[in-house]
């Protein structure tokens, strides 16, 4: 394993004041045979004549740069260029963890897993320092395991903890499993698999999904390895979105085509996850939009009714499985067809 290569893809928009910090993050690891390709994603600032500078000065730099296409669309071109044994993603204001590299490949000794998977730690957070030199909790998860691990990723439930050691993985805002921070993917699988343009939201969560039904081979391991910086412009902050709507319904369709993967109960979670969608359509689309009338309003919302994918979301939901008392209300409203008031309930949950 020590000679495996490892190619580390950073897509970039607007980045530059912070990708010289990230690329600054991968070049002080202790690991060596490492690649960086940077993807300008059509940046409207100095991005790219920063990248171009590390081009310069660094030879195992890589530079691409595309119209602005969107995250899965660098994310796959980058994929296309990479010549490592293993791949693996950052944004342009993360960074990578002391050793993080080298800790990866000591874990797999001879072996050569289908992925390898850290934890991730917020920006300036210490509190998982003293963690990464212990891989005593590291393990490796193969058969009936790895199809547990494919339905966490997308439940985010206790069915995979429940399954093992609580110690492996202590919770889901340091194990992240439906991003692709802190993973390696062997190249091979990206072959097979590819982040989907089509995708406005939720894209890492998908990808990962998808990739778990490919695997055969997983170490996951408590060792912290990647620092992401908590961004307030992102979709999950922002009160209003004018694509929302449109990126929901994306995201809803691709759910629905794996709503028959487990069980009845995986499939009722497809279903709540789908009017989750609507009720962010409402909530940061229909509801927070200061442009148009109530009038307006309304008929946004009645043509959001007639979406095929949520009048059978709704139409297959059994609430008492829609998991708390918002979730309930909602379904209720959808499948009563009085969703007119959510219009209204929206404007008290803008902020959550």
């Amino acid at each position: 394993m020590e000679n495996k290569r490892i190619s580390i893809i950073i897509p970039i928009f607007n980045g530059a004041l912070t990708i010289q910090r990230c690329v600054n993050s991968i070049l002080a690891q202790d690991y060596p045979n490492v690649e960086i390709i940077l993807v300008n994603d059509g940046s409207q600032d100095d991005t790219l004549n920063v990248c171009r500078r590390l081009k310069l000065r660094y030879s195992n730099i890589k530079l691409l740069s595309q119209k602005n296409m969107g995250v899965s669309i660098a994310r796959n071109n980058g994929i296309r260029y990479a010549t490592g044994d293993y791949v693996c993603f950052a944004d342009s204001d993360d960074e990578y963890l002391d050793g993080a590299f080298q800790a990866a490949i000591d874990l797999c000794k001879d072996d050569s897993p289908d992925m390898i998977i850290g934890r991730v730690q917020l920006a300036n957070d210490s509190s998982l320092e003293g963690e990464n030199g212990n891989s005593n909790l590291s393990r490796k998860y193969v058969n009936d395991e790895l199809f547990n691990l494919k339905r966490w990723v997308m439940e985010r439930d206790s069915l995979f903890l429940g399954s093992v050691n609580q110690n492996y993985v202590d919770s889901m805002n340091t194990f992240r499993m439906g991003s692709v921070w802190s993973k390696f993917f062997k190249r091979k699988l990206l072959e097979r698999v590819s982040f989907r343009p089509s995708l406005g939201m939720s894209e890492d969560l998908v990808f990962i999904y998808e990739i778990m039904g490919l695997v055969n081979e997983v170490f996951v391991t408590n060792m912290a390895w990647y620092s992401y910086t908590n961004n307030s412009t992102s979709l999950t902050h922002v009160k209003y979105s004018r694509t929302i709507i449109k990126d929901n319904l994306s995201l809803s369709k691709v759910l629905l085509s794996f709503k028959k993967d487990f069980d009845s109960e995986f499939e009722q979670f497809m279903y709540l996850k789908v009017i989750r969608c609507y009720w962010e359509s409402i909530v940061r689309g229909i509801s927070s939009d200061e442009h148009i009338t109530l009038i307006e309003k309304f008929k946004s919302l009645h043509r959001l009714n007639n979406i095929d994918e949520y009048r059978y979301a709704f139409k297959k939901m059994n609430i008492n499985n829609c998991k708390g008392i918002k979730n309930m209300v909602i379904c209720l409203f959808g499948k009563c067809h009085l969703s007119i008031f959510l219009l209204f309930f929206a404007r008290y949950f803008r902020k959550e």
